[in-house]
C-alpha cells in the first residue's frame, strides 16, 4: 500500500498514508498477516487521522497525557501507547513496563518473580532513562533465553 522501492535487488515498502489505509478493506489488509480485529483497528485509526485527529500532536504532550490519549484509541492498550510514545518522541523516561521480556528480565536480575507494578517502581528511580532501563531488561531476558541456560 505504501511506496515501493527496489534497492539491492530487494523490494522495500514505505508505510502507507492514513488516506490510503482508510480506503483499504479489512479483507485486503488481512493479506498483510494481521488479524481481522487488528485490521479494523488500523483502518479505524487511519479514518480518525483523516478526520482531523492530530496524531503528530501527541509528541508535544506530557508523557502521561500522551499515553492516556493513545490508550483511549480503540485497539490501543497501555503497552502500545507507551511504545508508540517512545518511538515518536525518543523520550527515554517512558517504556513498556508490562512487556513480558521486561518483566522477565527484572525477575531474572532480582532472582524473584515480579509484576508490572514492581517494574514501574524499580525504574521510577531512574526517571529520565527508565525506558532505556526497560530496554536493557528486555535485552537481558532475550539474551538469557537464547543462551539456553
Amino acid at each position: 500500500y505504501g511506496y515501493r522501492e527496489i534497492y539491492g535487488g530487494r523490494m522495500f515498502y514505505d508505510f502507507p498514508t492514513p488516506e490510503k489505509l482508510a480506503e483499504v478493506s479489512v479483507n485486503e489488509l488481512r493479506k498483510c498477516g494481521l488479524s481481522r480485529r487488528k485490521c479494523e483497528y488500523v483502518i479505524s485509526l487511519a479514518k480518525m487521522v483523516c478526520s482531523g485527529f492530530n496524531l503528530e500532536g501527541i509528541k508535544y504532550l506530557k508523557p502521561e497525557e500522551a499515553i492516556e490519549v493513545l490508550d483511549n484509541i480503540r485497539g490501543v492498550g497501555v503497552w502500545t501507547a507507551e511504545l508508540a510514545y517512545v518511538m515518536a518522541t525518543g523520550d527515554l523516561s517512558v517504556g513498556p513496563a508490562g512487556d513480558l521480556a521486561v518483566v522477565k528480565g527484572l525477575s531474572r536480575a532480582l532472582g524473584k518473580r515480579v509484576e508490572e507494578g514492581e517494574v514501574r517502581d524499580f525504574v521510577s528511580k531512574y526517571r529520565d532513562v527508565a525506558g532505556l532501563i526497560m530496554y536493557y531488561l528486555a535485552f537481558y531476558w532475550e539474551e538469557y533465553s537464547l543462551s539456553g541456560k
